[in-house]
């Protein structure tokens, strides 16, 4: 029962890794992007931008999560050979981009296909719900044939429900109602 034991700690890690109270973010997304590079015929690589400093733990497992989500999508939708992780500390905010060389995808069909009885979008939403989580704002790009990017800025103070706190980044966005309660920012 050996198998039991390893499929519960691989539960347990998969809920809040270990590695981000003992070795922090950027050690975590790196072993991560490292043992998803081994497993697939995707290269994956990480940058980190800026001081890496200490985060509330919230913040920690929202963004790991949301680079989890994002290679997943790419491994499965994206039909890419490379993948690119960004993580940049700011001081006021933290960054993260995830980039690939895929097939890309029309954002606004999916978008508009995605609702709460579809699987269809679903990684993109649970991205952007992660996103608001943290009062930051959350851009994607993609064109057909070319790949995905999708960048996330959080402020670098957690703030949590207190939304008058942080107005958020729009850099080369523009605003759009997503049907969630949430404005989605596109390029």
């Amino acid at each position: 029962n050996k198998e039991i034991i390893n499929g519960m700690r691989e539960i347990i890690y998969n809920l809040r890794p270990m590695s981000l109270n003992n070795l922090g973010l950027v050690s975590t997304i790196d072993s991560y992007c490292l043992n998803m590079e081994r497993c697939t015929n995707v290269d994956i690589i990480f940058h980190v931008k800026g001081k890496e400093r200490g985060l509330p733990s919230i913040m920690s497992v929202t963004l790991y999560r949301i680079v989890q989500e994002a290679i997943s999508n790419i491994l499965q939708h994206a039909l890419a050979k490379k993948a690119v992780v960004l993580l940049t500390y700011l001081d006021t905010s933290i960054e993260l981009s995830v980039e690939d060389n895929g097939k890309g995808f029309d954002v606004n069909h999916v978008l508009e296909q995605s609702n709460e009885y579809s699987l269809h979008g679903f990684g993109l939403s649970t991205m952007r719900e992660r996103t608001k989580l943290l009062k930051g704002t959350f851009c994607i790009d993609s064109v057909l044939g070319k790949g995905t990017k999708i960048h996330i800025s959080v402020p670098a103070k957690y703030v949590g429900g207190n939304e008058n706190d942080y107005d958020p980044r729009r850099e080369n966005c523009r605003t759009e109602p997503d049907g969630y309660g949430m404005e989605l920012l596109l390029p």
